[in-house]
């Protein structure tokens, strides 16, 4: 999955389901930029309950409600993320954690995740 060239834009794993369609979604997006707010620079302040609209390439919305929140190792391979499921879920991913100079990244990955309402 790759990261967004475009700090204002997010990341669709299109390998996967459409968000809103059977399974889990995957979005991806920063956190932050050089020049300061990125896409997903407020995603750490969503809580379980909170609503999350997703507006498609083609202008349709998809509403979920959030379920879970985690922090992963940046270098986890989560099999979960990819299983099948009858259930449309969502799950946003960010970089979190220290700055590791070594392999130019954060250090850890909030996921946060939710389901179709």
């Amino acid at each position: 999955m790759q990261t967004p060239s475009n700090f204002h834009d997010v990341a669709w794993y299109n390998l996967g389901p459409t968000p809103g369609l059977p399974g889990n979604a995957l979005l991806n997006g920063h956190v932050n930029w050089w020049t300061g707010s990125a896409v997903f620079t407020r995603l750490a302040e969503l809580r379980p309950g909170d609503t999350v609209v997703v507006v498609r390439g083609d202008g349709t919305r998809a509403t979920f409600k959030v379920t879970r929140r985690q922090v992963v190792a940046a270098n986890a391979r989560i099999a979960s993320l990819f299983a099948p499921s009858r259930v449309a879920t969502l799950t946003l991913i960010t970089c979190t954690g220290a700055w590791d100079v070594r392999i130019q990244s954060d250090t850890h990955r909030l996921l946060v995740s939710a389901v179709l309402v």
